[in-house]
């Protein structure tokens, strides 16, 4: 998925490196204090997989979690400093598009919403 360039970013793009959630170091992540980012998939994969949490350092409100395929909201999830990350696996192999959503947005906010070892895999 890190290969992939997106087709529509707003609010922030995403970065891509190492980043800690939960105490626990995770070499591979995108982050973002808030974005909306878009990828074309062209039905070429059949899941998508991921772990999502925020990095320790944040002090705001939960951050809100949502994937969308073609338009229709597959994960919708709420997670804060702390907690354990989320798991999601997901069937797209018939997508066009998948959009990655995290928000609020807070500038100047160290914290930061972490999408762990994302994982398109291919038909």
């Amino acid at each position: 998925m890190t290969t992939l360039t997106p087709i529509k970013e707003e609010q922030s793009s995403l970065d891509i490196g190492p980043q800690t959630v939960n105490l626990k170091s995770h070499p591979l992540t995108m982050y973002s204090p808030c974005s909306e980012t878009t990828w074309q998939l062209d039905r070429k994969y059949t899941s998508f997989t991921a772990q999502y949490g925020v990095t320790d350092d944040w002090d705001k409100v939960p951050e809100q979690f949502t994937i969308w395929v073609d338009g229709t909201e597959r994960l919708h999830a709420t997670k804060d400093a702390g907690n354990t990350p989320g798991k999601v696996t997901l069937d797209v192999s018939n997508a066009l598009r998948i959009t990655l959503q995290t928000w609020p947005c807070y500038p100047y906010d160290p914290g930061l919403a972490v999408w762990i070892d994302p994982v398109l895999t291919a038909k």
